[in-house]
C-alpha cells in the first residue's frame, strides 16, 4: 500500500490542528555491512532487542522528529527531508542525530506486517556503509482525543531546539522557546537580609511540549540536574511551576506570570531548608532563608511584539550579554560594571555622535570584582577624541531624598535600542546590609541598565547603576556604586585619566540635560 506510513500518521489529522504521536515498536536488531564484491548486505550479528521510535508531527511540518529509545540509549533525531519510493514501497528519510550524525532511514510497512521494518544506512569513518534494520512489532496512534497520554521527552544536548520549534512554529503554546536565564538570590536571617546577589544572562534553557497541559525544561549549554515542568492552568498567562532537584533531593513550586507579550517569565521561590543547610555548612544557623527570583527573558522564537526589530534582534543573536557604559575621558574611555564584561572575548559599543550611529571595539582596561566596576577603551584607530564630555563627574555623597535620574539600555531586544530614562530619589546612603559603597535609590532598574550613570538632577554624575532588589512586597528598590569608588580604581591605572568637570548643563532643563548627555551612554554589547 503506497505511503501506508503517511497514511497511518496523518490519520488523526482529518480534522484537528492537534499534536499527534506515532509509536513503533521492533523486537529483532540485525546489524549489516555492505559487501563491495559481492555487492550485497552482509549480516554481522542479530539480537532480540526491544525499541522503539517515537514520531512526533503537526499538520502542516509532517514529521519534524523522532526519538529512538533502548533500555540503554535515548536519542533524538531531526528529520531533514522525505520522499516515497515507488520501486521499493517504502518510505525514505534523510535524517540527523543529537549529535550530528547523519543517516538515510527506510521505513517499510506493507499488508503483510511480518515483512515491516524500519531501516537506518550510514556510511563510516573508513568510508564503509553499515546499516540496522528493525523488524517493526506493533504500531500505535496517539492524540489528544485518546484516553491514553503519553509524554514526550527531547533530548538534553546538541538537539536543535531552533529547527523543532520552527516545524512547530504555528502549533507553539506562547510559552515554548529559547529563554535566557536572569536570577536574583537573596539570603535571610529571619525577616532581615543578610546577602543578595543578581546574575544576569546566567544560563539558556528550552522550553518544550512534554504532554497536552506540561512543558518541560531543557539544558542547551549542559544536560539539566533537575527536572522542571512548567503546566497550564485556567487563566491564560498564568502555569504552575514545580522542579525536582537532587543533590540534595528537594522540590520547588511556584505560580508563574508570562507577561510582555509572552516574552518574559517572572516567579521566585524560598528553597528547601535541605539545600540552605548544604549550601552553609557549619555557618548554617536556625533562621535562615534562601530566596531564588528569577525572569526569564525569551530568545526564540520571534513573536509579533518585536518583528518590527527582527533586524537588529537576528544581527545581534551572537552577542551573548549586554549592559550600559559612559564615557569618562575624551579619548575614549569609558566605565561599566564587572560583570557586564566579566565573560568577555569581544566587546562591541553603539552611541550616537552628532546623530549619527557609531559603532566601535573596546578592550578592558582595569577590573575591580569587589566592587563590580570596570574601565575600557575603544580599541579601534578611527575613533576620534571628543572635545569634551558635557558633565561633572562628582564623588560627593548624595542627600537622603536628593533627586536622580539613570540612563541605559535595557532589554534592548524587547524594548529596542533607544535609550531610556528613569528617575527617582536617593532612599539611602547605604546599599543591602549596610554597603556602604552603594546607594539605595527607588530608580527602576531593569537588566541592561548595568554599568550605567546615575545623575543629580544638576547634571553630577554621583553612581554607578548595578542591581536591583526583587522579593515579595517589594517595588522600586536599586542599588547603585558610589562614583568616589570608581575614582579610587581611575588613581591606581597607570595612565592619567582626565574626568569631566564640565557644569554647563546644570541651569539646562531636564529635558535638555538628557539629550546632551546621553550621546556620551553607551550600548555595551559581548562575546
Amino acid at each position: 500500500m503506497k505511503n501506508k506510513f503517511l497514511y497511518i500518521l496523518m490519520m488523526v489529522f482529518v480534522s484537528s490542528f492537534s499534536y499527534s504521536q506515532l509509536n513503533i515498536t521492533t523486537d529483532l536488531r540485525k546489524d549489516l555491512e555492505w559487501n563491495t564484491k559481492t555487492e550485497s548486505w552482509d549480516e554481522v550479528s542479530s539480537n532480540n532487542e526491544i525499541t522503539y521510535f517515537e514520531f512526533e508531527d503537526t499538520v502542516k511540518d509532517k514529521m519534524g522528529i523522532f526519538i529512538h529509545r533502548t533500555n540503554d540509549i535515548t536519542s533524538a533525531y531531526l528529520i531533514k527531508s522525505y520522499s516515497y519510493n515507488d520501486n521499493y514501497d517504502w518510505d525514505e528519510f534523510e535524517i540527523v542525530s543529537d549529535v550530528g550524525n547523519k543517516y538515510t532511514m527506510f521505513v517499510k510497512i506493507s499488508d503483510n506486517e511480518s515483512d515491516d521494518f524500519i531501516w537506518l544506512s550510514y556510511e563510516d569513518e573508513d568510508d564503509n556503509w553499515r546499516a540496522v534494520q528493525h523488524r517493526i512489532k506493533s504500531i500505535t496512534n496517539l492524540d489528544k482525543n485518546n484516553n491514553e497520554s503519553e509524554e514526550v521527552d527531547l533530548y538534553d544536548g546538541n538537539f536543535s531546539f531552533k529547527e523543532y520549534f520552527d516545524k512547530r512554529i504555528n502549533n507553539l503554546d506562547p510559552i515554548e522557546g529559547i529563554w535566557s536565564l536572569n536570577v536574583e538570590r537573596t539570603l535571610y536571617f529571619y525577616d532581615s537580609i543578610i546577602h543578595k546577589d543578581y546574575e544576569e544572562m546566567r544560563s539558556e534553557w528550552a522550553i518544550a511540549y512534554n504532554n497536552e497541559t506540561k512543558f518541560k525544561v531543557y539544558g542547551l549549554e549542559k544536560e539539566a540536574d533537575f527536572s522542571a515542568f512548567f503546566e497550564k492552568t485556567a487563566v491564560e498567562g498564568f502555569y504552575n511551576y514545580s522542579c525536582d532537584f537532587t543533590n540534595p533531593d528537594w522540590k520547588a513550586k511556584a505560580n508563574v506570570i508570562l507577561e510582555t507579550e509572552n516574552s518574559i517569565l517572572k516567579y521566585g521561590y524560598f528553597v528547601s531548608d535541605i539545600f540552605v543547610r548544604q549550601m552553609m555548612k557549619e555557618d548554617y544557623v536556625d533562621g535562615m532563608r534562601y530566596r531564588w527570583d528569577f525572569t526569564w527573558i525569551k530568545k526564540y522564537p520571534l513573536n509579533n511584539f518585536n518583528k518590527k526589530d527582527d533586524k537588529d534582534f537576528i544581527k545581534n543573536e551572537d552577542w551573548t550579554s549586554g549592559g550600559t557604559g559612559f564615557f569618562i575621558d575624551r579619548k575614549g574611555y569609558f566605565a561599566t560594571n564587572y560583570h557586564v564584561v566579566s565573560k568577555s572575548n569581544i566587546i562591541q559599543i553603539e552611541f550616537y555622535r552628532d546623530g549619527e550611529l557609531q559603532t566601535y571595539n573596546a578592550e578592558i582596561i582595569k577590573e575591580d570584582k569587589i566592587n563590580d566596576l570596570a574601565i575600557l577603551k575603544i580599541s579601534d584607530e578611527d575613533f576620534k577624541y571628543f572635545d569634551e564630555i558635557p558633565y561633572n563627574f562628582s564623588t560627593r555623597v548624595a542627600d537622603i531624598g536628593e533627586e536622580v535620574f539613570a540612563l541605559g539600555y535595557p532589554l534592548t531586544n524587547y524594548m529596542g535600542k533607544d535609550i531610556k530614562f528613569t528617575d527617582g530619589k536617593i532612599s539611602s546612603k547605604t546599599g543591602y546590609d549596610g554597603d556602604i559603597a552603594n546607594y539605595q535609590t527607588t530608580t527602576p532598574i531593569q537588566p541592561g541598565n548595568s554599568g550605567g550613570p546615575l545623575f543629580d538632577y544638576n547634571g553630577n554624575l554621583i553612581g554607578i547603576n548595578a542591581s536591583r532588589l526583587t522579593f515579595e512586597n517589594t517595588q522600586n528598590v536599586s542599588y547603585s556604586i558610589k562614583s568616589s569608588y570608581l575614582k579610587n580604581l581611575i588613581d591606581v591605572l597607570p595612565i592619567q585619566i582626565n574626568l569631566p568637570s564640565n557644569k554647563d548643563i546644570q541651569d539646562l532643563k531636564l529635558t535638555e540635560k538628557i539629550k546632551i548627555v546621553s550621546d556620551f551612554v553607551v550600548l555595551i554589547k559581548v562575546r
